[in-house]
């Protein structure tokens, strides 16, 4: 899959591909579709973080993740944010993982946003 998703990337990191591979403890020959969801998902960040983006979006980041890996990947994604030049936007249900995390905060409610600092 790296080898379909790799080459969209200007920016695209291999020694970070192979470290998050590694930190993941992610089978670089298993076929995504031979994955658990949460193997699926160590693999969308790791090709999320991959190719040094400014900006992160991402949807339910730590849905399907063990109680372990997720308090990992919160304190990864609180490193990345460190640099002030990148941001993550991620939508989510889970309120815990916002309080861990985030600076801002803004609820949707039908179409409706309420900005809670």
């Amino acid at each position: 899959m790296k080898k379909v998703v790799a080459p969209f990337y200007e920016d695209w990191d291999e020694q970070a591909f192979q470290k998050y591979m590694d930190l993941f403890e992610l089978p670089m020959r298993k076929k995504i579709k031979d994955c658990s969801k949460g193997m699926k998902m160590k693999y969308a960040i790791a090709v999320a973080l991959s190719h040094n983006p400014s900006l992160l979006i991402m949807d339910e980041p730590t849905a399907g993740l063990d109680p372990v890996f997720r308090r990992e990947l919160l304190e990864m994604l609180s490193d990345f944010i460190l640099d002030e030049q990148k941001t993550i936007l991620f939508s989510t249900h889970v309120t815990t993982d916002l309080d861990r995390i985030a600076d801002y905060v803004t609820f949707l409610n039908r179409g409706d946003s309420y900005l809670r600092i």
